[in-house]
């Protein structure tokens, strides 16, 4: 029995999806591959997903597969963008990490030391500049850049002014020189400049970063690695970052269309099972297998996995979420390991309790306070708020249950066995002592 899912260790570059591809997501990735190996000019992929919904697992299994499972011919890279968002350059540890995939390559090592010489001259300007502008046309230099760069010499002699003119040339150089390596490590030829080989990097994480950060890390991209042969492909969650966008240059920014400029196309990570044709929800294909795994009681299990397929349940939850229910569920059943000798009434509240700790925390939370109401509760998991004789056994049973403990004058017909002989004498006060024992014991950081 495990508390925590398993998390498999990847072996970036070395393993691929292989063993590995618990949500059958490798046909994705060879469609992907297919896609970068065939495109010759650059291209800015951005795999898009929400928080917990396994995109960072699938470009980690990606890097590898890529060139192990998809005969792909691209060198590839990569670079965990939140690990290295302490600095306010991405350009330095991009190129570092760059380098690393060309130790014994001569040809790619001789490219590789220009790039990094380009790179460190661009890390060190006079006057703070924004990327686009240094990288502009000379003609481009004006407004407020040019007057901060006048302003800065207003006193100055006319020496400072021309060496400050020099400088901006010799980082527009820099810029080149860079551009141009990068050229020489594709192997750029013939007069379409198509490349003999190609490099694509993975940036991971860019939803988690800084603001200034990732936006600045999206410029670097379009104004050094543009050329032909170089692809970039991004994981993030593209509503986040138009956020980025909004909070960095206001909130009547067309956020969609400024990462337009960055960005050529995108693809959404499936929410559904590919090895159930499409029809099971991600989130609920990935709880059997691991609950499995971990050894969840079998009764547990299935009451749990009821309220998993409660339609408003199904649209709330995430990979990551499942895992905490996971979690909460090992824990409730540890101890003493009776969660089937209790009455189905009080199997059915604590399963629902989970499901509220761990994607209706507000909810929860009015539960442990004795101010939680039947309507809340039937609205968080889609139940009819009055039963007939057609309501389907499993939400009568709900209604039963929930009603018990929140508003008893709801209570039609007999269910004398739900919570044994002696029934619930104080349902307030047993609400909050079942949270108290079973819930609150043990809580998940």
């Amino acid at each position: 029995m495990r508390l925590f899912p398993a998390e498999p260790r990847i072996d970036i570059y070395e393993e691929g999806f292989e063993d590995h591809d618990l949500l059958d997501r490798a046909p994705l990735g060879a469609r992907l591959s297919r896609l970068l190996d065939a495109v010759d000019d650059p291209q800015v992929v951005a795999v898009d997903g929400g928080w917990g919904t396994g995109k960072s697992f699938f470009l980690k299994c990606w890097v590898g597969a890529h060139t192990l499972e998809n005969e792909g011919k691209a060198q590839t890279v990569y670079f965990d963008a939140f690990l290295n968002d302490y600095g306010d350059d991405p350009l330095i540890p991009l190129t570092s990490e760059i380098e690393t995939r060309f130790p014994g390559d001569d040809e790619g090592n001789k490219a590789w030391q220009r790039a990094k010489l380009a790179a460190a001259k661009l890390w060190r300007p006079v006057v703070r500049m924004s990327i686009a502008s240094a990288s502009a046309g000379l003609s481009e230099l004006t407004g407020p850049v040019l007057d901060a760069a006048i302003n800065e010499a207003k006193d100055s002699s006319k020496e400072a002014v021309d060496e400050f003119w020099s400088r901006v040339d010799a980082r527009r150089a820099a810029i080149e020189d860079f551009r141009g390596a990068i050229r020489d490590l594709v192997g750029s030829t013939g007069e379409r400049g198509l490349p003999e080989r190609k490099l694509i990097v993975v940036v991971d994480e860019l939803d988690r970063c800084r603001p200034d950060y990732a936006l600045s890390l999206l410029e670097t991209i379009k104004h050094f690695f543009s050329e032909p042969g170089v692809h970039f492909v991004l994981g993030v969650n593209l509503a986040e970052l138009e956020n980025m966008v909004r909070a960095r240059y206001g909130g009547g920014t067309n956020a969609k269309l400024y990462l337009q400029k960055f960005i050529s196309l995108s693809f959404a990570l499936p929410d559904r099972d590919l090895k159930d044709h499409g029809l099971m929800p991600l989130p609920l294909a990935y709880f059997d297998r691991k609950a499995d795994e971990m050894g969840v009681e079998d009764a547990l299990f299935k009451l749990v996995r009821r309220y998993l397929e409660l339609e408003p349940v199904a649209r709330a939850i995430s990979l990551r979420s499942v895992n905490r229910i996971l979690s909460s569920m090992i824990l409730i059943q540890a101890p003493e390991g009776d969660f089937s000798k209790l009455v189905i009434g009080y199997q059915v509240l604590v399963s629902g309790l989970i499901i509220l700790r761990a994607v209706f925390p507000e909810q929860y939370q009015l539960a442990r306070q004795n101010r939680l109401t039947f309507d809340a509760v039937s609205e968080v998991f889609g139940f009819q708020k009055d039963t007939t004789d057609t309501t389907p056994h499993w939400e009568a049973l709900l209604h039963y249950v929930w009603a018990t403990f929140l508003e008893p004058d709801r209570i039609q017909g007999n269910w004398p066995k739900v919570f044994g002989p002696f029934g619930v004498p104080d349902p307030k006060r047993e609400l909050v002592l079942v949270i108290d024992d079973r819930m609150e014991q043990y809580n998940l950081s």
